[in-house]
């Protein structure tokens, strides 16, 4: 069997059944190497227990101004670029009837 190398576009990567090995890319003469900028991605969470004590949780994931919102129960998802927290109380609300606020705190 002869191995293939297939092309990244940092790296050439050898398939299986070879050996294992990667080998940093050298640029071609005459090109500059693109800068590949990707926003810094933060995460946040939006979490509520339910009347049974179960905890849901819904990550709320930044990437620039888009917000993609991720249920860890039902891995339900929404993009949300505008109230994200607050749409990811509803759904914990509407979906999971988690209306326990952990953080709030008791008279």
């Amino acid at each position: 069997m002869t191995a293939r190398s297939v092309r990244s576009p940092r790296f050439r990567v050898t398939e299986p059944g070879a050996s294992c090995t990667l080998t940093p890319r050298v640029p071609e003469a005459g090109k500059a190497q693109e800068a590949h900028h990707m926003p810094s991605m933060t995460t946040s969470k939006v979490q509520r227990w339910d009347q049974h004590g179960r905890e849901h949780v819904v990550q709320v994931e930044k990437a620039g101004i888009e917000r993609q919102l991720i249920c860890g129960t039902c891995d339900w998802r929404k993009n949300a670029q505008f109230l994200p927290w607050l749409k990811a109380e509803e759904h914990l609300a509407e979906a999971h009837q988690a209306t326990v606020d952990p953080s709030a705190t008791g008279g």
